[in-house]
């Protein structure tokens, strides 16, 4: 698995464990569930296309406050194909919440941390919402903001930046190599009212354009006036090639990331004519 999954899982021991117990099971199940509660729900399952977007079908009705997906690097021992690990959390935060936690203190080394790879990784940075900014993060999801490495943190900063100008960011570049592999990132961060099933609707288009989703880390943040998502998803097509900045298919992702600001999911004209494939594309103004 990549680094950052036993990063993001250090505190879910018992996951792990029950995860080693379970794998020769994953080939014969359609999930295999490593964690189940209130708050929390992981599963296993082989990597297939639309594996993510059937789990995010069956939970339409729970808010999602995190979602993360992770891929194996080789095949499943004697099965011969990929493990897939999804992970959700359903906890999101009220804006009265975050209002009256404004006044939370942060650990200093993790600030101070954090805000030494901002400097070295993120330098256009303006640090005079820093502070505002890394609150929001904690009051909403302070496990995250606990366990995930400083150099992590430049594209959520990023995406808050871009978000709170209200608008829809999509970008994308070649990441470092990993093990023989390169992937693009691409990272979207809408600011608006988000509504019940917008996760399968972001992974709705991803299937329907062939784009394969190796990894993804998605925090669905409360700042006591509006929500809004930011999400980090590290993409190949489904035949293995880059999603090239510019291309046709960047452009199509990109209209229609746009368009989810548009179309609630709940819509006739969503279930009528975008899932069917009906709906001409619209671009945005």
């Amino acid at each position: 698995m990549h680094p950052y999954f036993f990063i993001t899982m250090k505190e879910e021991v018992e996951a792990i464990i029950h995860l080693a117990e379970r794998l020769p099971d994953v080939a014969n199940e359609i999930e295999v569930v490593l964690v189940h509660q209130k708050k929390k729900q992981m599963i296993a399952r082989l990597d297939v296309p639309g594996s993510i977007y059937d789990t995010l079908k069956t939970l339409k009705q729970r808010e999602i406050s995190y979602a993360e997906m992770s891929h194996s690097y080789t095949p499943i021992p004697a099965v011969g194909k990929y493990l897939e690990i999804q992970r959700y959390e359903f906890d999101r935060k009220s804006h009265e919440e975050i209002a009256q936690g404004r006044g939370v203190k942060i650990p200093g080394s993790i600030k101070g941390n954090i805000q030494t790879a901002m400097k070295r990784l993120y330098p256009d940075y303006d640090f005079t919402e820093f502070e505002a900014s890394l609150k929001v993060l904690w009051l909403n999801n302070a496990s995250y903001v606990r366990i995930s490495p400083p150099e992590k943190w430049p594209a959520f900063f990023g995406c808050i930046n871009k978000a709170n100008s209200m608008t829809v960011s999509f970008s994308t570049w070649r990441s470092k190599r990993m093990r023989g592999t390169t992937k693009n990132r691409a990272s979207f961060s809408p600011s608006a009212i988000l509504r019940r099933g917008f996760s399968d609707q972001v992974s709705e288009i991803f299937q329907r354009l062939g784009i394969g989703v190796r990894r993804s880390y998605c925090l669905i943040i409360s700042t006591g006036v509006h929500p809004y998502f930011l999400g980090n998803f590290y993409v190949l097509t489904q035949d293995g090639k880059l999603v090239e900045k510019g291309s046709d298919l960047f452009r199509k992702l990109q209209n229609e990331l746009y368009n989810t600001q548009i179309l609630s999911t709940s819509s006739v004209s969503y279930t009528d004519f975008v899932t069917n494939r009906i709906l001409p594309e619209r671009k945005p103004p």
